[in-house]
């Protein structure tokens, strides 16, 4: 037979194998083609803040970065020495690299922490598209995630970004732990087991409320290998529940050196009876994130949404299958850090309970539409689920930008500021003490805030502070480093000493 010679049956195998590969191309696409859509209406919301300039604690943040070489200030964050009072050592990393990339230019920062949360939104939808069998539900679950208001401005924030990178980590660790409870045997579940492990503890070292996933982790280990469950590996059960415990035990341990180092206060100053009001308002925020302003009839409806979220979550603890109690159990301890560690609630304190709450919500929806019938009411009632879900992101998405006028308002606070010194980069000694005469920087954090503000500006030795003109005069006959800097309401003009 001449072999040089295609047979007849080359071309059909040709066809085949181009079908082959075109089917698989579509098989690609199918797959993606919900991120395709989820990632820009995710960004959208927050695409308007990228022009803001460094607020608030972000000069604490940047302080940090400037005031010390990296490895110092790696170490020194490490060892329970730096002026965050948590134990956050990767956080120094995070810093570090966007202080490369982007030094004074927020929106890199912004835009940063921006492609980790839609990151985040990514996660999310696979996982629970893979827990749930179904991509409509990871949709869902990610698109009520990715344009939610509850957690105001933490997918763009940049003293968040520790947050959303906390989140990220805990994502990669609770799809590395659904590899873990497969229908495989007991030998084939060490690696994944080592890796929701090893991205729970880095999670923990970015942001000290991702210890709560310790619970978790080992709820999800006991349920899996329990006694009725078929391949159960009783007899690694026993370390695989203890260990996650073991690690959340010792990050709440350093968490609460931190504290009483920077504060005098132990981890757990929240036990009090603010603990129920402070959960209550956690919860009604995720439930219906409306204004904090809008009277006895927000905080009634918020209580009704606190109620209905509390009793879901229950009854999904009791009747729900293996990761609809992971999910619920999630959610109540997240929440427990802010309620346990905080004297005070803030919005983006939600982000963290967020993720398993939405995944939760768009598993059941998904579920409950599959259930409908095909008849009238049945199409009625679809039309007026999907009408619902639009509307509810809708309005989530549209509230984002409302919530955000604080933030409005520090940034046009702050950028006069920073921008006017920089004027005197060069003019000013590096240890100089400048003191801001007729200022407008009056707020009760900016002492600390300020004091960032010098480290980045003119130096790690440089002190800031608002003064009156009076005030100045007094320190600059008694301090040769004292400066005055005076504010003519667009700029500032440095003032004579006595």
């Amino acid at each position: 037979m001449d072999r040089s010679r295609p047979t007849a049956a080359a071309p059909a195998a040709v066809r085949s194998g181009r079908t082959s590969a075109l089917g698989g191309l579509l098989a690609v696409l199918r797959g993606w083609w919900p991120l395709a859509v989820l990632l820009p209406v995710c960004a959208v919301p927050f695409v308007h803040t990228l022009r803001l300039f460094f607020v608030n604690d972000d000069y604490t943040e940047l302080g940090g970065v400037v005031r010390e070489p990296f490895l110092r200030f790696f170490w020194d964050s490490f060892i329970l020495r730096d002026t965050v009072p948590f134990w956050r050592p990767l956080e120094s990393i995070l810093y570090e690299v966007n202080w490369q990339l982007f030094g004074l230019n927020a929106t890199g920062w912004r835009a940063w922490t921006l492609g980790m949360h839609l990151l985040n939104v990514m996660l999310l939808y696979w996982l629970v598209a893979r827990v749930s069998g179904s991509r409509v539900a990871g949709f869902l679950a990610a698109g009520l995630f990715g344009t939610s208001a509850a957690y105001g401005i933490s997918g763009h924030s940049i003293s968040s970004s520790q947050d959303v990178l906390g989140v990220t980590w805990t994502l990669a660790a609770v799809l590395a732990l659904t590899w873990y409870t497969t229908d495989q045997p007991s030998a084939h579940r060490g690696r994944p087991y080592a890796a929701t492990i090893a991205a729970y503890i880095i999670a923990m070292l970015c942001w000290e409320s991702a210890t709560a996933l310790g619970v978790v982790i080992a709820a999800v280990v006991f349920l899996r290998e329990t006694p009725w469950r078929p391949q159960a590996d009783r007899r690694g059960a026993a370390w695989r529940i203890a260990l996650p415990l073991t690690l959340a035990a010792a990050s709440a341990i350093f968490n609460d050196i931190a504290q009483v180092q920077r504060t005098g206060m132990h981890l757990f100053y929240g036990l009090n009876r603010d603990i129920p009001r402070h959960f209550w308002w956690f919860l009604g925020r995720i439930a219906l994130p409306l204004p904090d302003n809008g009277g006895r009839v927000v905080y009634l409806l918020r209580g009704v949404g606190a109620a209905v979220l509390l009793g879901s979550l229950l009854l999904t603890l009791w009747r729900g299958c293996l990761w609809a109690r992971a999910f619920a159990l999630w959610a109540l301890v997240a929440i427990a850090p802010f309620t346990l560690w905080k004297t005070i609630t803030l919005d983006r304190w939600v982000y963290y309970a967020c993720v398993p709450v939405f995944a939760l919500a768009g598993w059941g929806a998904w579920a409950a539409w599959r259930r409908l019938r095909s008849d009238a009411f049945g199409i009625a009632a679809r039309a007026a689920a999907v009408a619902g879900v639009a509307l509810a992101i809708t309005l989530s998405a549209t509230r984002i930008g409302p919530d955000n006028h604080v933030l409005f308002t520090e940034a046009r606070r702050w950028e006069p500021l920073v921008r006017g010194l920089q004027a005197y980069q060069g003019r000013v000694p590096p240890d100089a003490h400048v003191y801001l005469v007729n200022g407008i920087w009056t707020h009760p954090f900016d002492d600390v805030d300020l004091a960032s503000v010098a480290w980045v500006v003119f130096g790690p030795r440089a002190e800031l502070r608002n003064a009156t003109l009076q005030a100045y005069r007094d320190a600059a006959a008694r301090d040769p480093l004292a400066v005055g800097l005076g504010w003519t309401g667009s700029g500032f003009v440095e003032l004579p000493r006595p």
